[in-house]
């Protein structure tokens, strides 16, 4: 859509002072980041560079944004939990740093006090958005004397560390414990089991990039999440639902 539109876009997460690994070349007519640093950001601005912005922006010329919907489906997320039966929900999130991860989490917060469930601060691991990160939250989580029997993740990556850690545990997903990631990743679909995620299209994300580049004095754009259901998660172990989940595929062994 950029190319058909004479239009050359960089895109670049956060960054100080420099953009890391770009050619000049390539961010003469548009640059789409996740944050910029103040001086990075007055030298483009100053040599009329259009800029998008994920979630927030600087209020200055020639600037666009891009709303992430985290709430909708991190609150469809939750819902499908707590419909499951789950009481004990557990949130893996991302550096603090990160306007994204925390507005996840903000979500997360928001979602399970909507339906009256408390979530204990020790149920609440503050991790970095890596595997390495998804396999520490985990291991706190296991330690706790009552730990919870599921776990939603800020990012799929941390999800994916997750199941790592739980594995080696020695926990069966979803009969022990149930798992949700973010994003949706490509590699999501195919783990084993399939990751149950939040799709956070980036295919809406580059449209809307770029048509508000091509128009930085539209209004900031809105791009919606969703939950997709794989086989990550099922009812917690012990339930009443569990024991006659597991009673029915008996009577149908006989």
């Amino acid at each position: 859509m950029a190319h058909a539109a004479g239009v050359s876009v960089a895109t670049v997460s956060r960054v100080i002072n420099k953009v890391p690994s770009v050619d000049p070349a390539l961010a003469k007519n548009a640059v789409m980041t996740f944050g910029i640093e103040e001086p990075l950001l007055d030298r483009l601005a100053s040599q009329g560079i259009p800029m998008v912005f994920i979630d927030l922006a600087p209020k200055k010329k020639g600037i666009s944004t891009i709303r992430v919907d985290y709430q909708k489906g991190i609150h469809e997320a939750v819902q499908h939990l707590a419909v499951l039966g789950h009481r004990r929900l557990a949130f893996i999130s991302g550096p603090e740093r990160l306007h994204s991860a925390v507005a996840r989490l903000q979500a997360f917060r928001s979602a399970v006090d909507e339906i009256g469930l408390r979530v204990p601060e020790s149920y609440i691991f503050h991790g970095d958005h890596t595997v390495d990160g998804g396999e520490r939250g985990v291991e706190h989580l296991l330690a706790l004397s009552k730990p919870p029997t599921a776990i939603m993740c800020s990012n799929d990556m941390t999800a994916i560390g997750a199941m790592h850690a739980l594995s080696r545990a020695g926990l069966s997903i979803p009969k022990d414990i149930s798992l949700i990631g973010f994003d949706d990743i490509r590699i999501s679909e195919y783990m084993l089991p399939p990751l149950t995620t939040i799709r956070m299209s980036g295919r809406d994300i580059a449209a809307s990039a770029v048509t508000s580049l091509l128009d930085s004095s539209s209004p900031p754009r809105e791009v919606e999440t969703k939950l997709v259901v794989r086989q990550t998660t099922s009812v917690p172990a012990g339930t009443l639902a569990d024991l006659r989940k597991k009673s029915g595929k008996a009577q149908r062994g006989r």
